[in-house]
């Protein structure tokens, strides 16, 4: 069992409400792929479903490629779904056109990895924090953006600096700051602090706590890095090949896991003394994952599990309660589906 990172406890006045603020049910995203003379489709996202309530950080973990980004372009509407339900705050956002889609965008919005790619270095930090509510016609001032820059950490000093003048994690932080002044109720936030150092990253997911306690924000937090996620999320998906394989709270799926590629990730989570660490209890995975283009049949992660059986390869596992947990798994070795079993979402 993995020790999980401390973490100030959540707020009661903030706790998730029981009415989803995001609800995506069986996600599906798929791209056409030409491969010379051949057309095929690429798998992204298949069948993901899960929820938010108001004030709850939902995190999507995994390795590179495994669709967890493509999730977070679905929510927002950067991607059009292939199939199924993306509902904000109670409105099917999923085939709506441009136009329809605006009046509805103060109400989610995205913060990506990169600060620097994400700001105008032409603009003063003034103009970059203010340009949201530019393109909604909504009044502002320098106190009011001044007012965003604070909740963020920030003091007006920066006002006029351009983005070449600010670190890393005051780049992000204004960032963060831009994407609160429509007054959102989700914020996804794709690998927010993976371009950042430690300390830095610290410094930036207590600042997303604070604004969560503050706003009751909800959170679909996008990472591969689990020691981020212990210290921030709610609940967690973890996705291999575009599927979510695993799904709990921080302490069934980090202190718990079922799932043998959760194992693996957990496994590989930091710990401050190395020395406390067993090195024979390190999975390293073999291979790399399949191609989202050639999926195998059965079980997608079968062919670099360590306990696959002739059944994996031929039976895909639904994501499902099963004996012996208490918490979703889609592995046919956890034991027989609970009840009817019945896929579960969110």
């Amino acid at each position: 069992m993995t020790s999980l990172p401390d973490s100030p406890p959540r707020g009661v006045d903030q706790a998730p409400a029981s009415d989803p603020v995001l609800r995506v049910e069986r996600l599906r995203k798929t791209f056409p792929v030409s491969l010379g003379r051949r057309r095929t489709t690429l798998h992204a996202v298949d069948e993901v479903s899960f929820t938010i309530s108001r004030g709850e950080t939902y995190a999507l973990v995994g390795e590179s490629g495994c669709g967890k980004s493509s999730v977070a372009r679905c929510v927002t509407r950067l991607h059009e779904p292939t199939d199924g339900l993306v509902e904000v705050l109670g409105t099917d956002v999923t085939h709506l056109s441009r136009r329809e889609l605006r009046p509805l965008r103060p109400g989610f919005q995205l913060v990506f990895q990169d600060p620097f790619s994400s700001l105008d270095p032409s603009h003063t930090v003034a103009a970059l924090v203010s340009e949201p509510l530019r393109v909604q016609r909504r009044p502002h001032d320098r106190d009011l953006v001044a007012g965003l820059l604070a909740e963020v950490g920030l003091g007006p000093e920066l006002l006029k600096r351009r983005p070449h003048e600010l670190s890393g994690g005051q780049r992000q932080r204004v960032v963060i700051a831009r994407s609160l002044a429509l007054g959102p109720d989700l914020l996804v936030l794709d690998e927010p602090v993976a371009a950042l150092d430690a300390s830095v990253q610290a410094q930036v997911i207590n600042v997303l706590r604070d604004l969560q306690r503050r706003r009751g924000l909800a959170y679909l937090f996008i990472s591969h890095d689990l020691g981020v996620v212990a210290n921030l999320a709610d609940r967690i998906g973890v996705m291999y090949l575009g599927r979510i394989v695993e799904e709990g709270t921080v302490e069934e799926v980090l202190g718990a896991p079922q799932h043998p590629y959760t194992q693996a990730l957990v496994s590989a989570i930091p710990v401050s003394d190395p020395a406390q660490r067993d090195s024979s209890a390190r999975i390293r995975l073999q291979g790399e994952p399949p191609s989202p283009i050639d999926r195998p049949t059965g079980c997608s992660f079968a062919p670099r599990c360590w306990l696959a059986e002739d059944r994996c390869r031929t039976e895909t596992p639904a994501l499902v309660r099963r004996a012996g947990t208490d918490h979703p798994v889609a592995c046919l070795l956890t034991g027989d589906p609970v009840g009817a079993g019945r896929p579960v979402a969110g």
